[in-house]
């Protein structure tokens, strides 16, 4: 069903950004690997990690035995997918690479397993609840569950061993490019949040970005001139908070760009996958958000959504942003009493995925569907920092994919195509698309 929103508007925010006069079209990336032919990790009903391939809809899964695995992410060349594993009184971490199958080998689905597994963390005590690839794709950020909280470790993705880098509760990170740095948020419920860069050799943030607020993951842009976090002053004053990042070197030099947008509630961040153009949730008191894009160079705010997202999700080619809200649904069930059933009691509700054009602001829905509670307890509250590891949309930017729970309580992994086709692909929870 198409429903059209308001087209996109400049709005004049005086004394907090430099605008000019509307925001400027954004180009798309040049078109991708179609989705029928991408792959998709998931997780099967057993606790098995498992792949699935677009074009037959076979399944190949990734191990062996009693477990259960969350979460797959793939490295970023696409060869290899990591997943936490907990086992019969251990939790780990394994990689598993893959191969083209040979015709011959009836292997169902294009790829089998070039080797086993291999562990780069595991832990009788401190399990692993999220783990992300550097860039270069020779490292993973592990986070993991300790007695004194959560404690973020790199492990070499080739089994080299893991080290523990440091702790925080809660704790949310982007890598820089080169797989180099991380850009770090931690403690943001204690008394002395942190943000700032930090080089991987050993925990230091030598340059703090000042006031950190009511947000989790920091962003940076996809050229890394700029740095996106949220900050929260006296008064409650909520700010999200757009720089260069030469704003916190020690020689910053002139003329230093900085934006800035207050925000009710909490803020979710993320940048154009190409661009310098940063999107922006701002959460209102209810738990929902308008979303809007603030256009670095130029100060242009644009509003694409004026209310109700819970999450949302650039394309690959840059050219649209999906986006979930609640589907009320039911007599007397208004927002302030889902919002709290959503968030307080676990409820299970419908969710409406949306998709706006950034050329035009035209917003359509996709679908309507009843998520699974992994979905909603581990992914939705943490999307911010999921969406940079684990891809909802497909490489062609033409269909996303989420888990449908049916009505025997199985969630089924399934393809929304942007053109209306709805794709059951099988069994299971936690998809992630191969977006290499």
């Amino acid at each position: 069903m198409l429903r059209l929103a308001l087209l996109p508007i400049a709005l004049p925010i005086a004394a907090l950004l430099v605008a000019s006069a509307v925001g400027q079209p954004l180009p798309r990336a040049g078109v991708l690997a179609p989705s029928m032919a991408a792959e998709i990790a998931f997780v099967l009903p057993d606790g098995m990690p498992a792949i699935v391939d677009g074009a037959s809809g076979l399944v190949t899964p990734l191990a062996q035995g009693a477990m259960q695995a969350s979460f797959p992410s793939w490295s970023p060349d696409g060869d290899r997918v990591a997943y936490t594993s907990l086992t019969s009184g251990r939790a780990s971490v394994d990689v598993v690479a893959l191969r083209p199958a040979h015709a011959s080998a009836g292997s169902p689905s294009g790829r089998v397993l070039a080797a086993p597994a291999v562990s780069v963390y595991g832990s009788r005590s401190d399990a692993p609840i999220y783990v992300s690839w550097s860039p270069a794709g020779d490292r993973l950020a592990i986070l993991a569950v300790d007695v004194d909280g959560l404690a973020l470790y790199l492990a070499d993705a080739d089994g080299g061993g893991s080290t523990l880098f440091s702790r925080g509760n809660p704790f949310f990170w982007s890598w820089d490019g080169a797989g180099e740095r991380l850009l770090v948020h931690r403690d943001v419920l204690g008394v002395a949040p942190l943000v700032g860069f930090t080089a991987l050799a050993g925990f230091d943030v030598t340059y703090p970005f000042p006031d950190p607020g009511v947000f989790q993951t920091p962003a940076l842009s996809a050229g890394e001139r700029f740095v996106a976090y949220a900050t929260r002053t006296m008064g409650d004053t909520r700010r999200v908070v757009m720089t260069e990042a030469r704003a916190f070197a020690p020689e910053p030099g002139p003329d230093v760009i900085k934006r800035e947008l207050p925000h009710a509630g909490q803020a979710a961040i993320a940048w154009h996958p190409h661009l310098d153009v940063l999107a922006i949730q701002r959460g209102e008191p209810n738990g929902f958000g308008s979303l809007a894009l603030l256009y670095a160079d130029s100060g242009d705010l644009v509003v694409l959504v004026e209310g109700g997202s819970l999450a949302y999700f650039w394309a690959p080619d840059g050219g649209s942003i999906a986006y979930l809200t609640l589907d009320w649904g039911g007599p007397g069930l208004g927002p302030e009493r889902r919002v709290l059933s959503l968030v307080q009691e676990r409820d299970l509700p419908r969710l409406a995925l949306k998709v706006v054009d950034v050329f035009t602001g035209l917003s359509e829905e996709i679908a309507i569907f009843e998520p699974t509670r992994s979905f909603v307890e581990q992914f939705l509250p943490f999307f911010d920092q999921y969406a940079r590891s684990h891809r909802v949309w497909s490489p062609a930017s033409d269909a996303l994919v989420f888990s449908v729970l049916g009505p025997d309580g199985v969630g089924t992994v399934t393809r929304f195509g942007l053109d209306g086709s709805v794709t059951p692909l099988s069994q299971g929870e936690m998809p992630s698309y191969n977006v290499r």
